[in-house]
């Protein structure tokens, strides 16, 4: 046994009976691990640890983690005996074979001070000033401190006791309990037997609690309980008979309550000497309370022999069967009548009349072929009860059984509602009804001559005015007032509300089928869905308390809607309501609300609200809804990096190459666990909260190296997030190419890189600018002396062609064409003049300058020129096009004085890396061999021009046509024309 240093400041609520708790059990279906409770203690960050016969179990509300001896290395042996949670948050888990400490991730192993091996631990007690007293198996009592267990056989009892429970009263002192030596009180290290007629000291001790008002309660083999008060015990209660088998474990809650647990599968509450005994229902069998926890909320937590863990809690709506037998779950509607008794229509046992004590009177119907299908009830103003079935009305005088009402015009169909109005007036809903209504003269049929359209109507509601308002399948909704009916459409549109419900202040709620809710306010319809914070649009019931807050029925269990809540969302000041939502974690047998026929919900006389489910009645008291809205602090349980777990609170440098980080969080909440709601940020990359509700887990990828902060918040169904998030910190290393060191190196290279270039560049504008001072000297030169010359004698030869006699044609005729040589000399000088001056020299392109060239060569000669290119626009620099231009007009000048043709062809062509050019004229034959003698300096000309450019000339005599001279260029920078396809 263990106990607690400090008793839990909360408790279940007194005045509940034992049999209002809400009752839940966790096994194998649930996710349990399978095996026999041994221990529970609950730590200070609120996990709640089990001790098994097959290893150590975490849980959190919603997650099981085992340890045991093959994930835990400090663990040796799989059987848990004792637990107890020190003040300083570490758990102490008493073992087959010793004691292991677990805090945070450590696992650390206590080694006797001997080193021998250990006995078995019995019990674990931890005290105020964090030292632990660890009980034994016939190994007698131990003190652990910094890692090491020292036996205290000076305490009064022999080292080969067995010490069955420890526990610690309010004055400080140790309450030791045996298997043999009975029960001793310890102080200073000094023990002193308690013996009495009631306890003798062979007494074999079961369990010990100390109760807050300094008690120790005293259960014992084959005693009944008992109670030390000071240093006399005394009897614990005046009779035993209740509590039934032998007592195996006590807990005292902090209202002074004392919860037993017996041998033969009870438990029973004490207070004030008085015992009320818990029965469980068949599901919830507790088969030997062996282990008792009184957690931090003050909720009893119980753990069996072979039934797992149960929990006993405050159930805020508090769940009532309405037959015992297991086939009539089905509620149709809840109504109280004007005697305070409710009246509960079922799906095939027949109306039910109870006042959830003890009374309970079930009434049938008289046509057994109806199934005894009640399936709405109402009581008129004279007292009489009224139940819609499936053949029609049914009235109940009091006194009498149900009788079918026969009357003409009474409904003999299928009924889903009945309804009385302030003018005692009872409205009647159901199939092939349509429109009607009982009063003190009958029944009243109304159709399409009061104008209702509807094939029938369904349920009703009655606003402040006196107005009827009815909803109906297929056609919409409709109201009734003086007498007739109207249709209520939304902009034309036809509203199909499933449940309506008139507040007090002349506002209509409706549930519209898959829309959510929506209000008529002074005949304008205003909608509220899941945009509106609605946790569904599934909606089946609407009713108000008295506090100011709207309940809705759905598929997943009642929310509570504040109205001024609704009104800031309806005027803009506010983005969403935050609605409280009650479901199975609030001790709901169902979280599904009835939705086919009514009353589905009603407001009793108390104050209290009842609604119809499909298991049984749920009541719920409006006024008593404190629910702990405070998020669970949170926390980091694991984080995963690459596929290996490491230990999230150390300093963690993860890899350059880390791809993915996983990790997993967690917010103990043991009431409501599926509400908490997490949201996280990694500070570093996130600007903003990353909301993932209730995911408790995030997936980190594609993160950049750096150092990082990864923080996780919690909240209760969307409520105020956590004031301190719980944070893991890491960095990823920064690889070499990126570090501080090689881009200082690589800035360094580019500096002295730098420099050289500007060296290297200054040097090279340096000559480039005595170049260009040279070239600009020689122009001035060529321009002051070589065409100042041929430019007076261009003017001799002009005015000397002037002064030919008329009878000397032939000599006009040289002296003009000596004019024109001069003159193209003079303008090739002025162009090399220019080309001198130009910082950058002139590059057209290649195919012009041929073709200017040599058709300025062939004026005057009456030959004709054929030029034709493939290459485009292509330019070789002004050195290349120069020997170029002069090698092709040197082949020209050949085929004007030695072919003496009329035709010369010139092609200029591209291939892949080489630009091909050729002259072709169509004169005589022409001696190749004696073009090629020394006499002829022309060829040798080309042929040098051609190797100091690389290329190549060839000389080729073509029959029919006359001499080729190909010059092939390469030019591997120069791809060849696409042509067109």
């Amino acid at each position: 046994m263990a106990l607690a240093v400090t008793s839990p400041l909360s408790a279940l609520n007194p005045d509940t009976p034992i049999s209002g708790y809400w009752h839940r059990a966790w096994g194998p279906a649930e996710g349990m691990p399978r095996g026999e409770v041994t221990a529970l203690a609950q730590t200070r960050d609120r996990y709640l640890w089990i001790g098994t016969d097959d290893g150590l179990i975490r849980f959190d509300g919603k997650r099981f983690e085992s340890f045991n001896k093959r994930n835990t290395p400090a663990i040796r042996s799989n059987e848990v005996r004792a637990l107890c949670a020190a003040p300083d948050g570490a758990l102490w888990v008493g073992m087959q074979d010793g004691i292991v400490r677990f805090q945070g991730a450590e696992r650390t192993r206590v080694e006797t001070a001997s080193g021998e091996a250990y006995v078995v631990t019995q019990s674990l007690l931890c005290q105020r000033d964090g030292s632990v007293l660890a009980g034994t198996s016939e190994g007698g009592l131990f003190y652990v401190e910094t890692g090491k267990s020292v036996p205290l056989p000076g305490w009064g009892f022999g080292t080969t006791e067995t010490i069955s429970a420890l526990a610690l009263d309010e004055g400080g002192a140790v309450w030791v309990g045996t298997r043999r030596a009975g029960l001793l009180r310890c102080a200073a290290r000094a023990c002193e037997p308690m013996i009495s007629p009631l306890l003798p000291s062979t007494a074999q001790i079961m369990a010990l609690a100390v109760s807050t008002d300094g008690r120790v309660w005293i259960a014992a083999l084959g005693s009944p309980l008992l109670v030390a008060e000071g240093l006399e015990i005394n009897p614990g209660l005046a009779s035993n008979e209740l509590i039934g088998g032998q007592i195996t474990n006590l807990a005292s809650a902090a209202d002074g309550a004392l919860w037993v647990g017996t041998n033969d599968a009870s438990l029973s509450r004490v207070v004030n000497g008085s015992i009320e005994r818990f029965e469980p229902g068949p599901e919830h069998a507790l088969t030997n309370a062996r282990r008792l926890l009184i957690s931090d909320d003050g909720s009893l937590w119980i753990g069996t022999t072979s039934a797992g863990l149960h929990l006993l809690t405050d159930a805020i709506a508090r769940s009532y069967p309405i037959s015992n037998d297991p086939g009539v779950t089905l509620t149709w509607a809840i109504m109280e009548d004007s005697t305070g008794q409710f009246w509960i229509g079922s799906n095939s046992g027949g109306a039910i009349r109870t006042n959830w004590n003890s009374v309970r009177t079930v009434y049938t119907l008289e046509d057994p072929l109806l199934g005894n299908s009640v399936n709405t009830v109402a009581e008129t103003p004279d007292g009489r009860i009224w139940l819609g079935t499936l053949a029609g009305v049914y009235e109940m005088r009091p006194g009498s059984s149900p009788r079918p009402d026969t009357r003409r015009g009474a409904p003999s169909n299928y009924l889903m509602n009945l309804f009385v109005d302030s003018m005692g007036r009872m409205w009647v809903g159901g199939t092939d009804a349509g429109a009607r209504f009982l009063d003190a003269d009958g029944w009243h049929v109304l159709g399409e001559p009061e104008g209702f359209t509807g094939h029938y109507a369904w349920r009703y509601a009655e606003d402040s005015s006196g107005s009827i308002w009815i909803t109906t399948p297929r056609r919409g909704l409709f109201r009734y007032r003086d007498g007739q009916f109207s249709s209520v459409t939304d902009n034309g549109k036809t509203i199909r509300a499933i449940a309506i419900y008139a507040d007090n202040q002349n506002r209509i709620w409706i549930a519209v089928q898959d829309a959510g809710l929506q209000i008529i306010v002074d005949e304008r319809v205003h909608a509220f869905g899941a945009q509106s914070g609605l946790p569904t649009d599934q909606l089946f019931s609407i009713i108000g308390d008295d506090l100011g807050a709207l309940w809705i029925g759905t598929n997943r269990g009642m929310f509570r809607l504040e109205l001024q809540q609704l009104e800031s969302v309806l005027a803009g000041t506010l983005d969403q309501a935050t609605p409280m939502l009650f479901n199975s974690d609030d001790g709901m047998r169902s979280d599904e609300s009835n939705r086919d026929s009514g009353p589905l919900s009603w407001k009793s006389r108390d104050g209290n609200l009842w609604f119809a489910t499909t298991d049984g009645v749920v009541r719920i008291d409006p006024r008593n809804i404190s629910r702990d809205q405070s998020p669970p602090p949170p926390m980091i349980v694991s984080v995963v990096v690459d596929g290996e777990r490491i230990d999230h609170e150390a300093q963690n440098h993860l890899a350059t190459r880390t791809r993915r980080i996983d990790v997993g969080f967690a917010a103990v909440n043991f009431s409501s666990p599926d509400r908490v709601h997490y949201r996280y940020r990694l500070d570093g990359l996130d600007r903003e909260w990353v909301n993932v509700r209730t995911r408790d887990h995030a997936e980190l990828t594609g993160l950049k190296p750096g150092a990082y902060r990864f923080d996780v918040e919690t909240s209760i169904n969307g409520g105020p997030w956590s004031p301190q998030p719980a944070s893991f910190a890491f960095s990823i290393a920064i690889p070499f190419h990126e570090s501080p060191l090689f881009l200082s190196l690589v800035a360094g290279l580019i500096l002295i890189f730098g420099v050289i270039f500007h060296h290297f560049r200054v040097t090279a504008l340096s000559r480039r600018t005595a170049l260009l001072q040279e070239r600009n000297e020689m122009a001035r030169e060529l321009h002051d002396t070589l065409a100042q010359s041929v430019s007076g004698t261009l003017v001799r030869l002009e005015l000397a062609a002037r002064m030919v006699p008329e009878n000397c044609e032939p000599l006009r005729e040289h002296l003009l064409t000596s004019y024109g040589v001069a003159k193209e000399g003079l303008d090739e000088v002025r162009r090399v003049v220019h080309r001198l001056r130009s910082e950058e020299s002139e590059n057209p392109p290649l195919h012009k300058v041929l073709e200017t060239r040599i058709a300025r060569q062939l004026r005057s000669t009456g030959i004709k020129l054929n030029f034709r290119t493939s290459a485009g626009a292509i330019a070789l620099g002004p050195v290349m096009t120069h020997q170029i231009c002069r090698i092709m007009e040197e082949a020209v000048s050949n085929a004007i004085l030695h072919a003496r043709t009329r035709k010369i062809d010139v092609s200029l062509e591209i291939a892949a890396g080489r630009l091909e050019l050729s002259v072709l004229d169509y004169g005589g034959d022409v001696d190749l061999a004696a073009l090629s003698t020394r006499k002829h300096a022309g060829i040798r000309g080309m042929r040098e021009r051609a190797e100091e450019i690389g290329a190549v000339l060839d000389l080729e005599r073509r029959t029919g046509a006359g001499l080729c001279v190909t010059l092939r260029v390469p030019v591997p920078d120069v791809a060849a024309p696409r042509v067109p396809g």
